[in-house]
């Protein structure tokens, strides 16, 4: 054994019977062992750990944002808290408390999405039915309810540069990622998207009343070819709430936004939501496939 072994061995025990903390990768870039400083290169660290897990020496506890956290051989360790790349310190107890949560379904809400067709922004800024905005000459073709239970709404808004910007507001009402929830989604997508193609229509019949004009061509594509620019995806917690009402929110290293807030529902309820703001900028039906084949713990 070579005395980078040795010193890894010895750093390990430390940190999980000392420390009661699981270890990463970044614990050994730089480390000291009797006051003799160690470093170690990920891939240096990722041979030696593969060698101690096929010993039997240690195992995986958990994984966040891309990092394992190992611990010895059947030591039991808590659950470990992401540090840098959130700023959350271990000892923050309350984070502890929101990785314990028994979460319902991962769920997304609040979905933005766009597509963009030629000739639609003159088409409708014709229409003196429809307003310009002032400062950003958009055209808001209206707030539109869904649903019975006045929980889902969506916002359809016109640019001048003839991309159309769709919001899904449904914060009380997510959609699953499982078959259930993918089918009432594209539901309410099929729905927006005949709405705006019937608007597209009676518009060309107000404006071009006449054979004789040349009526410019508008294809609405259909909603699987939308792009999703944004959507939170998370969980609701099974239990209820009945603390004092809180938001907290956390940067990752990837410039994604993860947000832990109280959440009030309708029949006066309250859980703890956990939801990541994500932004997928792909096709819908290709960041559906690829949230769904990805469908695991929420802080992953």
């Amino acid at each position: 054994m070579s005395e980078l072994d040795e010193a890894m061995l010895t750093h390990i025990d430390y940190m999980i019977n000392v420390e009661k903390r699981p270890f990463t990768f970044k614990d050994f870039v730089s480390f000291y062992v009797d006051g003799k400083e160690y470093n170690m290169k990920h891939g240096t660290f990722r041979n030696k750990i593969s060698a101690l897990k096929k010993l039997d020496k240690v195992e995986i506890v958990f994984n966040s944002a891309g990092l394992a956290f190992y611990t010895l051989k059947g030591v039991m360790v808590g659950k470990p808290i992401p540090s840098n790349h959130m700023g959350v310190s271990y000892t923050n107890t309350f984070y502890y408390y929101i990785q314990d949560l028994i979460l319902d379904k991962n769920s997304i809400h609040d979905i933005h999405l766009k597509f963009e067709t030629n000739d639609i922004w003159s088409l409708f800024s014709s229409n003196p039915t429809f307003k310009l905005n002032f400062f950003s000459k958009d055209i808001k073709l209206g707030k539109w309810k869904i649903n019975d239970d006045n929980d889902i709404y969506s916002l359809v808004t016109i640019h001048r540069t003839n991309t159309v910007s769709i919001v899904i507001s449904c914060s009380y009402h997510p959609f699953p990622l499982d078959i259930s929830g993918i089918i009432d989604l594209s539901n309410v997508l099929t729905r927006i998207e005949e709405r705006i193609s019937k608007m597209v229509h009676d518009s060309m019949n107000e404006i071009f009343f006449s054979n004789v004009m040349e009526r410019p061509e508008i294809i609405i594509p259909t909603y699987k070819e939308w792009i999703v620019t944004m959507w939170h995806f998370g969980a609701d917690s099974m239990v209820e709430y009945s603390g004092e009402k809180f938001s907290m929110k956390w940067n990752t290293a990837e410039n994604i936004m993860i947000q832990a807030y109280s959440k009030v529902f309708k029949n006066r309820k309250c859980r703890i939501r956990l939801e990541r703001h994500e932004s997928p900028n792909k096709r819908f039906l290709e960041a559906i496939e690829e949230k769904i084949n990805n469908n695991g713990e929420f802080l992953k």
